[in-house]
């Protein structure tokens, strides 16, 4: 039996593979029922003759950043009682979306249009998927995507204001990334 399985560096939202390989030293047939803890995409029973060596190979789709640990439990059906947990193991990546808090346009003459620019950082340790930018009220927003930015990696957005009349003017700009 393995002490524990390692699942490496998995980015949020992908899938880490691992194989652990199972022999039977025993003289009897080993009926064992497998269960898991958290996004381990595995369960049910396998049956291993006397000798017999067998590889399953785990897939584990973690649901939350940073250091993340489950575990895989290996009971020996025959006895009910003899459990075996193996500690999993995995260092999640994810993205880190960083956006400049607010935009201010400050006084525009009615009907003129001011730019200004807005810029998207992935301050995380996976590539971020910005899929779309967008902005609602009097606002117009200038970009071309989807696009990835990889670790550490920035864009800029413009976001444009056409005062049609007078008075203040609110908006929200949505980016929709993983």
């Amino acid at each position: 039996w393995p002490d524990r399985v390692n699942f490496g560096r998995v980015v949020l939202g992908g899938e880490g593979l691992a194989e652990v390989v199972l022999r039977n030293d025993g003289e009897v047939r080993a009926q064992l029922r497998i269960g898991a803890t958290d996004s381990l995409a595995l369960g049910g029973s396998i049956a291993l003759e006397p000798g017999q060596v067998r590889r399953l190979l785990l897939r584990w789709v973690p649901e939350r950043g940073g250091h993340t640990e489950g575990e895989i439990v290996f009971e020996l059906v025959a006895s009910g009682a003899e459990i075996l947990r193996v500690p999993l193991v995995a260092d999640v990546l994810a993205a880190e979306l960083v956006v400049d808090a607010e935009l201010d346009f400050g006084v525009v003459p009615v009907g003129q249009r001011l730019l200004r620019e807005l810029v998207l950082r992935n301050d995380g340790q996976a590539p971020l998927s910005i899929d779309k930018v967008e902005v609602d009220g009097a606002y117009a927003v200038r970009w071309d995507g989807p696009q990835v930015l990889a670790p550490g990696e920035e864009r800029v957005v413009a976001v444009e204001l056409v005062a049609g009349a007078e008075g203040a003017y609110s908006g929200l700009l949505r980016v929709l990334s993983n």
